[in-house]
Protein backbone atom coordinates (compact mmCIF):
# COMPACT_ATOMS: atom_id res chain seq x y z
CA UNK A 1 0.00 0.00 0.00
CA UNK A 2 2.56 2.74 0.62
CA UNK A 3 4.34 1.80 -2.97
CA UNK A 4 0.70 2.66 -4.10
CA UNK A 5 0.53 5.36 -2.00
CA UNK A 6 4.03 6.52 -3.54
CA UNK A 7 3.51 6.12 -7.08
CA UNK A 8 0.17 8.05 -6.77
CA UNK A 9 1.69 11.13 -5.12
CA UNK A 10 2.57 14.09 -7.10
CA UNK A 11 6.11 13.32 -8.68
CA UNK A 12 7.17 17.16 -7.97
CA UNK A 13 6.43 16.74 -4.20
CA UNK A 14 8.34 12.93 -3.94
CA UNK A 15 11.17 14.99 -5.37
CA UNK A 16 10.67 18.16 -3.32
CA UNK A 17 10.29 15.54 0.13
CA UNK A 18 13.63 13.84 -1.12
CA UNK A 19 15.44 17.05 -1.49
CA UNK A 20 14.76 17.80 2.23
CA UNK A 21 15.62 15.16 3.64
CA UNK A 22 18.92 15.73 2.06
CA UNK A 23 19.39 19.33 2.35
CA UNK A 24 17.64 19.58 5.78
CA UNK A 25 20.84 20.59 7.19
CA UNK A 26 21.63 22.98 4.72
CA UNK A 27 18.65 24.71 5.44
CA UNK A 28 19.77 24.69 9.30
CA UNK A 29 23.00 25.83 8.34
CA UNK A 30 21.48 28.77 6.64
CA UNK A 31 19.21 30.13 8.96
CA UNK A 32 21.74 29.71 11.60
CA UNK A 33 25.24 31.00 10.27
CA UNK A 34 25.21 31.66 6.65
CA UNK A 35 22.53 34.30 6.21
CA UNK A 36 23.36 36.53 9.22
CA UNK A 37 26.97 36.04 7.97
CA UNK A 38 26.18 37.19 4.83
CA UNK A 39 24.39 40.06 6.56
CA UNK A 40 27.07 41.48 8.78
CA UNK A 41 29.76 40.56 5.64
CA UNK A 42 27.28 43.48 3.75
CA UNK A 43 27.23 45.81 6.89
CA UNK A 44 31.01 45.28 7.24
CA UNK A 45 31.61 46.45 3.52
CA UNK A 46 29.11 49.74 3.14
CA UNK A 47 30.11 50.44 6.73
CA UNK A 48 33.87 50.18 6.01
CA UNK A 49 33.60 51.18 2.45
CA UNK A 50 35.85 48.50 1.54
CA UNK A 51 33.73 46.79 -1.57
CA UNK A 52 35.41 44.64 -3.81
CA UNK A 53 34.69 42.17 -6.67
CA UNK A 54 35.48 39.20 -4.65
CA UNK A 55 33.14 40.33 -1.79
CA UNK A 56 30.18 41.32 -3.73
CA UNK A 57 30.75 37.85 -5.44
CA UNK A 58 30.92 36.22 -2.08
CA UNK A 59 27.51 37.76 -0.50
CA UNK A 60 25.98 37.04 -4.17
CA UNK A 61 26.55 33.42 -4.31
CA UNK A 62 25.88 33.14 -0.61
CA UNK A 63 22.25 34.63 -1.58
CA UNK A 64 21.83 32.97 -5.05
CA UNK A 65 22.48 29.40 -3.06
CA UNK A 66 19.92 29.55 0.22
CA UNK A 67 17.26 31.53 -2.54
CA UNK A 68 17.55 28.61 -4.50
CA UNK A 69 16.22 26.32 -2.04
CA UNK A 70 13.26 27.75 -1.92
CA UNK A 71 11.36 25.34 -4.17
CA UNK A 72 11.88 22.62 -0.98
CA UNK A 73 8.25 25.08 0.34
CA UNK A 74 6.75 26.55 -2.98
CA UNK A 75 5.05 23.05 -3.86
CA UNK A 76 1.67 24.14 -5.71
CA UNK A 77 -0.01 20.90 -7.89
CA UNK A 78 -0.85 24.15 -9.83
CA UNK A 79 2.10 24.70 -12.05
CA UNK A 80 2.16 28.21 -12.14
CA UNK A 81 1.37 28.62 -8.52
CA UNK A 82 4.53 26.62 -7.43
CA UNK A 83 6.65 29.53 -9.71
CA UNK A 84 4.79 31.95 -8.21
CA UNK A 85 5.59 30.63 -4.51
CA UNK A 86 9.27 30.45 -5.89
CA UNK A 87 9.04 33.86 -6.89
CA UNK A 88 7.76 34.88 -3.52
CA UNK A 89 10.59 33.65 -1.65
CA UNK A 90 13.43 34.31 -4.06
CA UNK A 91 12.14 38.05 -3.65
CA UNK A 92 12.37 37.44 0.23
CA UNK A 93 15.72 36.49 0.44
CA UNK A 94 17.00 39.13 -2.05
CA UNK A 95 14.72 42.18 -0.44
CA UNK A 96 16.55 41.48 3.11
CA UNK A 97 19.94 41.99 1.57
CA UNK A 98 18.60 44.85 0.26
CA UNK A 99 17.25 46.12 3.16
CA UNK A 100 20.39 46.11 4.98
CA UNK A 101 21.94 48.20 1.60
CA UNK A 102 19.34 50.66 1.59
CA UNK A 103 19.64 50.75 5.95
CA UNK A 104 23.65 50.67 5.91
CA UNK A 105 24.30 52.72 2.48
CA UNK A 106 26.16 56.24 2.74
CA UNK A 107 26.07 58.05 -0.16
CA UNK A 108 28.15 60.60 -1.66
CA UNK A 109 28.31 63.82 0.16
CA UNK A 110 27.25 62.26 3.42
CA UNK A 111 30.59 62.33 4.90
CA UNK A 112 31.06 65.89 5.24
CA UNK A 113 27.42 65.81 6.45
CA UNK A 114 28.44 63.27 9.16
CA UNK A 115 31.76 65.25 10.26
CA UNK A 116 29.10 68.26 11.11
CA UNK A 117 27.39 65.87 14.07
CA UNK A 118 24.56 64.78 11.50
CA UNK A 119 22.96 61.67 11.64
CA UNK A 120 24.49 60.53 7.69
CA UNK A 121 27.00 58.05 9.82
CA UNK A 122 24.73 56.59 11.85
CA UNK A 123 22.15 54.83 8.68
CA UNK A 124 20.17 53.26 11.92
CA UNK A 125 19.13 56.77 13.14
CA UNK A 126 18.51 57.94 9.45
CA UNK A 127 15.61 55.54 9.28
CA UNK A 128 13.67 55.34 12.71
CA UNK A 129 10.02 54.92 11.39
CA UNK A 130 11.90 51.44 9.78
CA UNK A 131 14.12 50.41 12.81
CA UNK A 132 12.13 50.49 15.50
CA UNK A 133 9.30 48.82 13.97
CA UNK A 134 11.34 46.15 13.41
CA UNK A 135 13.35 46.16 17.04
CA UNK A 136 9.96 46.28 18.67
CA UNK A 137 8.60 43.22 16.66
CA UNK A 138 11.63 41.11 17.53
CA UNK A 139 11.94 41.80 21.48
CA UNK A 140 8.37 41.32 21.42
CA UNK A 141 8.86 37.92 19.75
CA UNK A 142 11.36 37.06 21.73
CA UNK A 143 9.83 38.04 24.90
CA UNK A 144 6.67 35.93 24.01
CA UNK A 145 8.48 33.08 23.01
CA UNK A 146 10.36 33.13 26.41
CA UNK A 147 7.14 33.26 28.70
CA UNK A 148 5.72 30.75 26.58
CA UNK A 149 8.68 28.57 27.21
CA UNK A 150 8.67 29.03 30.89
CA UNK A 151 4.68 28.24 30.89
CA UNK A 152 5.46 24.84 28.81
CA UNK A 153 8.29 24.15 32.02
CA UNK A 154 6.24 25.24 34.92
CA UNK A 155 3.27 23.09 33.33
CA UNK A 156 5.33 20.09 33.34
CA UNK A 157 6.40 20.39 36.38
CA UNK A 158 3.49 20.29 38.24
CA UNK A 159 2.23 18.13 36.25
CA UNK A 160 5.08 15.54 37.40
CA UNK A 161 3.44 16.33 40.92
CA UNK A 162 0.72 14.42 39.70
CA UNK A 163 2.10 10.96 38.29
CA UNK A 164 -1.21 9.17 38.38
CA UNK A 165 -2.86 11.73 36.51
CA UNK A 166 -0.25 13.04 33.96
CA UNK A 167 1.50 9.72 33.02
CA UNK A 168 4.59 10.09 30.11
CA UNK A 169 5.59 13.72 30.41
CA UNK A 170 9.53 12.20 30.99
CA UNK A 171 10.60 9.26 29.76
CA UNK A 172 12.94 6.68 32.54
CA UNK A 173 16.04 8.08 33.47
CA UNK A 174 15.46 11.95 32.37
CA UNK A 175 16.08 14.33 34.72
CA UNK A 176 13.61 17.27 35.81
CA UNK A 177 16.63 20.01 35.72
CA UNK A 178 18.14 18.89 32.61
CA UNK A 179 15.00 17.98 30.46
CA UNK A 180 13.04 20.26 31.59
CA UNK A 181 14.47 23.60 32.59
CA UNK A 182 18.44 23.25 31.28
CA UNK A 183 17.32 21.62 27.32
CA UNK A 184 14.52 23.94 26.64
CA UNK A 185 16.64 26.73 27.91
CA UNK A 186 19.37 26.56 25.66
CA UNK A 187 17.25 25.45 22.56
CA UNK A 188 15.67 28.62 22.71
CA UNK A 189 18.68 30.55 22.82
CA UNK A 190 19.63 28.95 19.95
CA UNK A 191 16.95 29.52 18.11
CA UNK A 192 16.68 33.32 18.78
CA UNK A 193 19.01 33.62 15.97
CA UNK A 194 16.88 31.26 13.02
CA UNK A 195 13.71 33.17 14.20
CA UNK A 196 15.19 36.80 13.86
CA UNK A 197 16.26 36.16 10.21
CA UNK A 198 12.54 34.23 9.40
CA UNK A 199 10.99 37.60 11.18
CA UNK A 200 13.18 39.43 9.44
CA UNK A 201 12.95 38.04 5.83
CA UNK A 202 9.22 36.84 5.74
CA UNK A 203 7.34 38.93 3.85
CA UNK A 204 5.80 37.34 0.67
CA UNK A 205 6.80 34.13 1.63
CA UNK A 206 3.49 34.55 3.83
CA UNK A 207 1.53 33.79 0.91
CA UNK A 208 2.49 30.53 -0.03
CA UNK A 209 2.84 29.04 3.46
CA UNK A 210 0.01 30.20 4.77
CA UNK A 211 -2.24 31.51 1.45
CA UNK A 212 -1.53 28.84 -0.77
CA UNK A 213 -0.85 26.06 1.88
CA UNK A 214 2.40 24.72 -0.11
CA UNK A 215 3.84 22.96 3.27
CA UNK A 216 0.65 20.96 3.38
CA UNK A 217 0.51 17.20 1.69
CA UNK A 218 -3.23 17.14 0.89
CA UNK A 219 -2.83 18.31 -2.93
CA UNK A 220 0.00 15.91 -3.62
CA UNK A 221 -0.42 12.81 -1.42
CA UNK A 222 -4.05 12.59 -3.16
CA UNK A 223 -2.88 13.71 -6.40
CA UNK A 224 -5.48 11.42 -8.68
CA UNK A 225 -8.59 12.92 -7.41
CA UNK A 226 -7.18 16.91 -7.48
CA UNK A 227 -5.86 17.01 -10.88
CA UNK A 228 -8.96 16.03 -12.59
CA UNK A 229 -11.17 18.35 -10.58
CA UNK A 230 -8.42 21.03 -11.18
CA UNK A 231 -8.40 20.26 -15.47
CA UNK A 232 -11.76 20.58 -15.63
CA UNK A 233 -12.12 24.24 -13.77
CA UNK A 234 -8.76 25.60 -15.34
CA UNK A 235 -10.58 25.62 -19.12
CA UNK A 236 -13.76 27.30 -17.34
CA UNK A 237 -11.79 30.04 -15.59
CA UNK A 238 -10.02 30.80 -18.61
CA UNK A 239 -13.37 31.13 -20.67
CA UNK A 240 -14.56 33.50 -18.17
Amino acid sequence: LAGIAEQQADSIWSFIQHKYTAHAGFLAEALVEAVPQGVLQLVAILTLDDASWTNVFSILMSISVVASKGYLVSYSIHRPTLCFNFLAILSDAFNLFACATWLFVRLDGESSASSGGGTANKPLVSHPWFVVPLVLGLAASAWGGFFALVFTMMDDHLKLLHPAVYRHVLSPGERVWFDVYLKRLVAWVLAVVPASVLYASTKLSLLPVLTFKSLDPEHAVHVTFYRPLFQGWAPAARQQ
